[in-house]
């Protein structure tokens, strides 16, 4: 049974996260690779973001940086939301957030080796 991590980010936070990267709602909504009514629904707590939009706010929690994400935007891969993960996995892994992420990692990986066993160890 695979454990599944259920994070909601609070409609504040949202907000916050916006207003301290500089951006309008509409600049946000555009980075974010959604609608602007969509992002005034996050940030009113009339709807919640979920999958990649969730992971990309969480990582942008950590990464407030407006030079980071100056960077970003001059970058044309910005415009596939995965680029934008990706990178923003990096930036976290590598200013050191990455410790919880690389421990996280390393005991996901442990237990994926001891729950599943391996092609050759099952019996014929």
């Amino acid at each position: 049974m695979k454990r599944a991590i259920s994070r909601k980010i609070p409609s504040s936070e949202v907000r916050k996260i916006r207003k301290e990267l500089g951006f309008s709602q509409e600049e946000f909504a555009r980075f974010l690779w959604v609608t602007y009514s969509t992002l005034n629904r996050w940030e009113a707590g009339r709807a919640a973001p979920f999958g990649l939009h969730l992971r990309i706010l969480t990582l942008l929690q950590h990464t407030r940086h407006r030079k980071f994400v100056a960077s970003l935007l001059e970058d044309a891969r910005i415009s596939d939301p995965t680029f934008l993960l990706y990178r923003l996995l990096d930036f976290v892994y590598r200013e050191g957030a990455g410790r919880v992420t690389q421990s996280a990692r390393t005991s996901w990986s442990a237990q994926q080796l001891t729950s599943s066993p391996s092609p050759r160890c099952t019996p014929r």
